[in-house]
């Protein structure tokens, strides 16, 4: 995300975007990656920000896929792109949904269900952008799955760092979250997107016998983690510079998890991945 990247610094940020270059020359300008899906992630689209998503949506909008293993026929033999957005922000009914139903793109959007329609009281800075924005209702939400653009998922109960819970209260967040969405949409919901990229094999194992067929993973997490129905996830914004989303959108930043897990290995650092970092993928 773009407040997030630019808490990194831009010395940071300009050698991801190096090391991102030379990945994109080595693959072929992305040719190589052309039969892969990347998945991104947004969160809010916030008022002011919808500009900048609409450029975004535009430039990949003939390589869009709803999931993951869907087919298109446009894009220039580059990857798909599919889309998704955590925390379900109010916002995106106003900048991103017309836009999207224009474009015929659909988004996975991954509700809170203990936190609908108020501010977020989970884990989040009081100085967060998004700490202020509202989410959807509950009567929002089933709005929002009855729109060709969004595909509504859980995001559990309450926002928790799965991978630090003891089992039991990983599954009852993952089951109440499904109970929840699958009454209030009249379907069944099997879409898990995983709050601050924490995951371990607890939590992917416990998912599955939950009913969720697909988990979403996020930045580094991704590096760590595997098992069927797991799809990582690239961080994203739409104030991310126009050069870094292109290069997400091709694959580039497709050596940055193992390159982040290298790290923390050599520096003994170990433990959870952050929360939405930059343009990783795996």
């Amino acid at each position: 995300m773009g407040e997030i990247y630019a808490k990194r610094g831009a010395a940071v940020r300009l050698v991801y975007l190096a090391g991102a270059l030379a990945w994109w020359v080595l693959s072929g300008f992305g040719m190589l990656g052309r039969r892969t899906t990347i998945v991104l992630c947004y969160h809010a689209v916030r008022d002011g920000q919808h500009e900048r998503f609409e450029r975004q949506m535009r430039s990949i909008s003939d390589r869009c896929v709803a999931r993951v293993g869907d087919e298109t026929s446009g894009g220039l033999g580059l990857p798909r792109v599919a889309l998704t957005s955590d925390d379900a922000f109010e916002c995106l009914n106003r900048n991103a949904r017309p836009l999207l139903e224009s474009l015929g793109i659909e988004v996975g959007v991954y509700a809170v269900t203990g936190n609908p329609g108020d501010t977020p009281r989970w884990d989040i800075a009081s100085d967060h952008p998004e700490a202020s924005e509202r989410t959807m209702t509950e009567a929002e939400l089933r709005e929002a799955d009855a729109s060709p653009a969004f595909r509504i998922g859980s995001h559990t109960v309450s926002h928790p760092r799965l991978a630090e819970l003891d089992e039991s209260a990983i599954r009852a967040e993952l089951t109440e979250s499904k109970r929840r969405l699958d009454e209030l949409l009249a379907r069944g919901v099997d879409e898990l997107a995983l709050p601050h990229g924490s995951v371990d094999e607890r939590v992917l194992k416990i998912a599955g016998e939950c009913g969720y067929r697909t988990v979403y993973l996020l930045g580094a997490a991704a590096s760590a983690s595997s098992g069927a129905g797991a799809v990582p996830r690239c961080s994203m914004s739409p104030d991310v510079w126009p050069i870094e989303f292109f290069l997400t959108t091709r694959g580039a930043y497709g050596w940055l998890p193992a390159f982040r897990g290298l790290v923390r290995r050599v520096i003994g650092g170990g433990g959870a991945p952050a929360a939405r970092t930059q343009g990783a993928t795996a």
